[in-house]
């Protein structure tokens, strides 16, 4: 297994205008760090290579330095922390775990220059990232920015992914999916914005980094994912739109989660994904080394099967679902 996504926490302090989980931001689930502890000792017998921290905002659990340092301590996994960068006491943390910079990635979400992230995620929270990330480089940190795009920021994306680029190690572009808060502010963020579809054509197209040459997409076996009410999912993605629930932590220990999700129906339909590898449709498809099937969790949504086209795909790559917004076919809403 490659990588376990863990979202600790489902409080946060931002009030977001995209935010896909604001029906459960202000009822405080979060994992008990014995439960965690729980998961890590099975990362670290498992030997997975990296740990992905989230919420919510992680830092507003109130066992987050605990929970950190005992993945740490415990295994040798290269750790990312999501967050939204306006809780991180950025001076304790650097004399916390600055021994540990080498395995720690702090990622940050950056939604446009000052003015369009302020109105985007609340006032100064632009000033409070670009601060903590400059502490945190200092002392060795690496950082990620990740770019979710509207219709504001597409209009000089190229200059903002510049700034990002000089400012921060790594950056990721993504597209808001039309879910949560995001449906209630849908005209601010514009995405129904034909500027907007084509501009995450040529995104997706034509993204910072190569390619990989899998032709399958990331999850389990190879990836879990588990969220603050102690489901877990076959991947972080699976998690956000609630697809193939394995099971709960809170009920079951994961080895056992695991092992009856194998012998379910759910669990057998994504086995005979892992050994037959390819799909039908994408086979034929003559985008099929630059899509590489795109994402099964999308597929399975959008047509409650997990050997179809992923539509996002689709409407990337081969200029399909022009009727829909990108946002919506993100989600798997078509």
């Amino acid at each position: 297994m490659n990588s376990i996504g863990i979202s600790v926490t489902s409080a946060c302090n931002l009030k977001c205008l995209h935010c896909f989980q604001n029906n459960d931001r202000n009822r405080r689930e979060e994992l008990p760090i014995q439960k965690l502890t729980e998961v890590i000792n099975f990362v670290k017998e498992k030997g997975y290579k990296s740990i992905i921290f989230s919420g919510g905002e992680f830092f507003m659990h109130p066992d987050a330095q605990d929970i950190l340092k005992c993945a740490l301590d415990k295994t040798d996994a290269e750790i990312t922390i999501q967050n939204n960068g306006t809780k991180i006491d950025t001076t304790h943390f650097v004399n916390s775990f600055g021994k540990y910079n080498n395995r720690l990635i702090l990622s940050f979400s950056i939604d446009g220059l000052q003015k369009d992230h302020d109105k985007r995620r609340g006032k100064n929270t632009f000033d409070k990232i670009i601060y903590n990330n400059s502490l945190l480089q200092k002392s060795g940190f690496r950082t990620n920015a990740i770019i979710t795009i509207d219709s504001h920021n597409y209009l000089y994306l190229a200059d903002l992914i510049d700034f990002v680029a000089d400012t921060f190690t790594s950056l990721a572009l993504s597209c808001i999916g039309n879910i949560g808060a995001a449906c209630e502010n849908e005209q601010y963020l514009g995405l129904a914005d034909e500027g907007l579809k084509e501009t995450l054509r040529f995104v997706y197209t034509n993204p910072p980094s190569k390619q990989t040459n899998s032709n399958r997409c990331n999850i389990f076996p190879g990836n879990l994912s588990i969220k603050y009410d102690g489901t877990v999912y076959p991947c972080g993605f699976a998690r956000d739109m609630d697809v193939f629930p394995m099971g709960n932590i809170m009920i079951n220990n994961i080895q056992d989660v695991i092992k009856k999700f194998c012998d379910s129906p759910d669990g057998q339909e994504i086995i005979r994904f892992e050994n037959k590898k390819l799909i039908q449709e994408c086979a034929q498809c003559e985008k099929i080394s630059i899509c590489t099937q795109g994402c099964r969790i999308r597929a399975k949504k959008a047509f409650n099967n997990l050997m179809k086209p992923d539509p996002f795909a689709c409407f990337i790559y081969k200029n399909e679902y022009n009727e829909k917004s990108a946002s919506d076919i993100f989600w798997g809403n078509v």
